[in-house]
C-alpha cells in the first residue's frame, strides 16, 4: 500500500462531466479551493470579471506561501473510500 496521498483518493477531488477524456493530472478539481468570482482593474482595457471557479487539485498541492492551499503535506486531505482510512490515521498520527 502506498503512503503517498494521492489527490484522486481524496473526496474532496472531482470531474467535471466534460472533463472525462482528460488525464487526472489535468482534470481534477478540488472543493476546497473554490475562488470566487472577482473584478480586476487593468487601467488599460479597463474593468474585468474573472468568473468563479474551483482550482485543479494540482495547483492547490504545489508548495507556496498560502496557507489555505493543500500543499505537499496535503492538509485537507480526506479518504474518498474506506480503504483509504488507515492512510488518514497515520497522517493525523503524525501531524501531532
Amino acid at each position: 500500500m502506498s503512503e503517498t496521498l494521492l489527490c484522486k483518493e481524496c473526496v474532496h477531488s472531482f470531474k467535471y462531466w466534460h472533463d472525462f477524456f482528460w488525464s487526472d493530472r489535468i482534470a481534477l478539481k478540488c472543493k476546497k479551493a473554490f475562488r470566487p468570482e472577482e473584478t480586476k482593474v487593468d487601467p488599460v482595457t479597463g474593468p474585468e470579471t474573472v468568473p468563479a471557479y474551483y482550482e485543479r487539485c494540482g495547483m492547490e498541492r504545489i508548495t507556496n506561501s498560502k496557507r489555505t492551499s493543500c500543499g505537499e503535506e496535503a492538509q485537507f486531505w480526506q479518504p474518498k473510500h474506506k480503504s483509504g482510512l488507515f492512510k488518514l490515521i497515520k497522517k493525523e498520527h503524525n501531524g501531532q
